[in-house]
Formats: C-alpha cells, structure tokens, sequence
C-alpha cells in the first residue's frame, strides 16, 4: 500500500508539472513576458512547475537513501544544488516579472490565497492554539 501511495503521488506530481507546462501554450517562454497564467494550478502557487519537479525528484531519490547511503546522500547533496538553481530562477523571474503591474496584481492574489498561504495559516492557528494551552473562542464553544 505504502508503494503504491508514494508511486502515485510521483505521479500526480508529474501530472501537474504537465497541466502546469500546458496551461502555458503558445505563450511559453522562459523569460520572456508573454502575460501571466493565472488559472489552474498557477492559482495555488506561482511556480507550479518548479515545485511538483524538484519534489518528484525527491521522491524518486529518497527510496534510494536506505539501498547505498553514500551514493543516496550524495545525490541528495547534488539534488539539493540543483534546487537551489531552480529557486534562483523562480526568484529572478518573479524579479522580471514583476515590471509588469498585472504580475504584481497576480502575485499579491497569491501571496494571499495560494497553496502556501494556506498552509501558513492552518499551522499559525494550530500554533496560536498550542501556544493558548488549547484555549477555544467564545465562537468555538457550544
């Protein structure tokens, strides 16, 4: 069952590295200002492509730790430079990109309600409610 899940969700990573590759159309380019892609999964992240690859790298690499550890870890280790690589590039993109005042009308949108926005705010009200000893609102409570 535990293969199956991980395999799966290898895949579906790569599902969205297509969907997310696709969307683009004619309109692709790497640097080049063509518009912005603001449907799909370009509504959840503003680098879906970038993410789903470098995590279905790591989940191909990972299983690979436990067979050699050497060789795991040193592909890790060169895995996580090539990471790196693409986080620059995200980051001189978004620098580009944002000359455009429809890009950064975009990026606002998605700093508020991406994937990732969400995701800081589940864990700040889980640690809020940690912090608070578990405490509800009057609201919560009935």
């Amino acid at each position: 069952m535990a293969f199956s899940l991980w395999g799966s969700s290898i895949v579906v990573l790569l599902l969205i590295y297509a969907m997310s590759t696709a969307q683009f159309g004619l309109r692709f380019s790497n640097l080049t200002y063509r518009g912005v892609a603001c449907h799909g999964t370009f509504a959840w992240s503003k680098h879906p492509q970038y993410i789903s690859k470098n995590m279905s790298w790591w989940m191909i690499d990972v299983p690979f730790i436990g067979v050699d550890l050497a060789g795991g870890l040193s592909n890790s280790l060169s895995l996580l430079g090539v990471n790196f690589v693409y986080y620059l590039r995200a980051k001189y993109e978004e620098r580009c990109l944002s000359r455009a005042p429809s890009y950064r009308r975009y990026k606002a949108h998605v700093d508020q309600h991406g994937l990732f926005a969400r995701l800081r705010a589940k864990v700040g009200s889980t640690h809020r409610r940690r912090a608070d000893g578990g405490a509800t609102t009057g609201s919560e409570d009935h």
